[in-house]
Parts: C-alpha cells; sequence; structure tokens
C-alpha cells in the first residue's frame, strides 16, 4: 500500500530514526511510530511525500481434514 500527496514531504530520516520515549509526547508525528510499530515494511520515497508500507500476512499451517471412511 502506498499513501502520497501533492506537497512538499518532510524530513523522514530525522523522524523515524528517533529512539527518544519523549517522542510519544509530541504533539505530531506520533503515527509514524504506530505506522513503524504494526508495519512489517515501511519506507518513504526520497521527497518525503510518500510512504510505502508492508504487512505480511500470516497463513495458517492448520492440519489437513481427516481423510473419509
Amino acid at each position: 500500500m502506498a499513501i502520497r500527496d501533492e506537497g512538499p514531504g518532510f524530513d523522514h530520516q530525522a523522524r523515524t530514526q528517533s529512539t527518544d520515549p519523549e517522542e510519544l509526547f509530541r504533539s505530531s508525528g506520533r503515527g509514524l511510530l504506530l505506522i513503524q510499530s504494526l508495519m512489517d515494511g515501511v519506507a518513504f520515497n526520497e521527497a518525503g511525500n510518500e510512504v510505502r508500507m508492508k504487512k505480511n500476512r500470516i497463513v495458517s499451517q492448520a492440519p489437513p481434514p481427516p481423510a473419509g471412511d
């Protein structure tokens, strides 16, 4: 999935590499933390106005149904 806007973008490297717990109390930018916590892959374009997210599907390894008589 990709989300893009027409704006100038932002410096995603500065915002996504912070490990400062104070980031949780900022008035903006917490969505990036959530995205990176919940998604399996997150990438931005160079301008910072597009984010691509990947979520892997977990395939159940259910046993096969029992054979009939």
